[in-house]
């Protein structure tokens, strides 16, 4: 599975239009031939946020 994350000029990434994920300067470091990809660094941050970006997503949806 490949998953597709897009990080914006800001080092951020916005998820469900609610939360933010800021990701580590260093998060590009790595090459795959041409392809610039996230360090196993900067995935394992996101990684270990991801819990709680989908808890700030559920309590934003109740507030509506």
């Amino acid at each position: 599975m490949i998953e597709l994350i897009i990080v914006q000029p800001d080092l951020t990434t916005m998820f469900w239009g609610w939360t933010r994920f800021a990701w580590p300067a260093d998060v590009f470091d790595h090459r795959q031939g041409e392809i610039r990809i996230a360090s196993p660094a900067a995935l394992a941050d996101y990684r270990a946020a991801h819990a709680s970006l989908a808890r700030h997503f559920e309590l934003a949806e109740k507030s509506l």
